[in-house]
């Protein structure tokens, strides 16, 4: 989830599953700092591709259970893709703080997804 509280699915393919995979698998519960670079951004179905510059705009004005719900984007990694767990940069302490601040709303966000994931919410 971003500053906007756009929130995102990250899913991990090959070396990224295999290695960065396992290392956010035991980090999960903390919601650790994902830096990613050189990737880019499609919407599923859609035409739409963006550079990762982009990423943190606002995805749409619709009301979140539809972006949640019928909204599907895909991060896109290159064969010079990296990405960073809690890298140590000062930037990623600010997001921590962001985090502890939002924690209610982003676990609100949390439970929202999965109720629409389970098809509760039409």
């Amino acid at each position: 989830m971003d500053t906007g509280m756009n929130p995102f699915i990250l899913m991990l393919w090959e070396d990224f599953a295999d290695v960065d995979g396992s290392t956010l698998a035991a980090q999960v519960a903390e919601y650790p700092v994902i830096v990613a670079k050189r990737i880019t951004r499609t919407t599923y179905g859609g035409m739409e591709k963006i550079t990762l510059f982009s990423l943190l705009q606002e995805i749409c004005s619709e009301l979140f259970t539809n972006i949640m719900c019928h909204i599907r984007l895909s991060l896109s990694t290159r064969y010079n893709s990296v990405i960073l767990i809690n890298p140590p940069y000062p930037q990623v302490g600010r997001l921590q703080n962001w985090y502890r601040t939002n924690i209610d709303v982003i676990e609100f966000y949390i439970s929202l997804f999965i109720s629409c994931k389970l098809n509760m919410c039409r």
